[in-house]
């Protein structure tokens, strides 16, 4: 199932990616993400095992190999704990919104987050700084079930006019007397039934993967690539489509 899904995500789509600004959320609330458009309860929680060379989720370290990490989510907060045992906390930034609505299709890209960490490799005895991107995978597909909302606002119109009289004198000089114009302007205000439609894709079980790449970067170590194969996401995510 790793080399399946080595290829998902593209070198050019993690750099375009890792540009996004996160949203730095420290206070861990529990309270939903948000995405522009939508909403997403989704938790990345789990076991994650490499999927660089010699199955390590480091590339490359200064000592020691990293071959498996577990990411605890609350909110936006993240707790790693690598295989060696050492330990780092990080947040997750706002998800992506990559779909429209529909089916996502087997392989398809649902949504993305922006990651980073940061604690010390006890192993490495590096202290370590960790930029990246977790991606959710559709391992099978996923309906969306389509919800319609109608704001009922009258449907009705109002048309208001304005009449102005103004008298125009017959003499320069007289300003009491002479012909009178009127002047009509007219406005409509129209108020009409507004309609909003929202896809909600319900993630359980086996039907998606989370994958996580990204930069590890040693301070006054190595600089190195992560590559990792993750659980299957868990939650909804619900998105404005109209």
């Amino acid at each position: 199932m790793k080399c399946l899904y080595r290829s998902i995500v593209t070198a050019a789509s993690l750099a375009a990616l890792l540009m996004m600004t996160a949203c730095d959320w420290s206070s861990g609330s529990q309270e939903n993400f948000n995405l522009s458009g939508g909403s997403s309860n989704i938790n990345v929680s789990g076991f994650y095992e490499g999927n660089t060379t010699g199955g390590r989720v480091v590339a490359n370290t200064s000592n020691g190999n990293i071959v498996s990490i577990v990411i605890q989510q609350s909110g936006n907060r993240v707790e790693v704990t690598d295989n060696q045992g050492s330990t780092y906390s990080g947040s997750l930034g706002s998800p992506l919104n990559t779909l429209s609505g529909g089916t996502a299709t087997s392989g398809t890209v649902v949504s993305s987050f922006q990651i980073s960490f940061s604690g010390k490799d006890g192993v490495a005895a590096k202290d370590i700084n960790f930029t990246g991107v977790l991606t959710i995978v559709a391992v099978s597909d996923i309906d969306a079930v389509t919800s319609t909302n109608t704001n009922d606002n009258g449907g009705s119109s109002t048309t208001t006019t304005n009449t102005n009289s103004v008298i125009e004198p017959t003499e320069p000089d007289d300003e009491g007397s002479g012909t009178i114009t009127d002047s009509t302007s007219t406005a409509t205000n129209t108020t009409t039934d507004s309609t909003t439609s929202t896809s909600t894709y319900s993630l359980t079980g086996p039907t998606t993967q989370l994958r996580l790449q990204g930069t590890w970067v040693e301070v006054g170590g190595v600089v190195s690539n992560v590559s990792a194969i993750g659980p299957p996401a868990v939650g909804n995510i619900s998105i404005l489509i109209n």
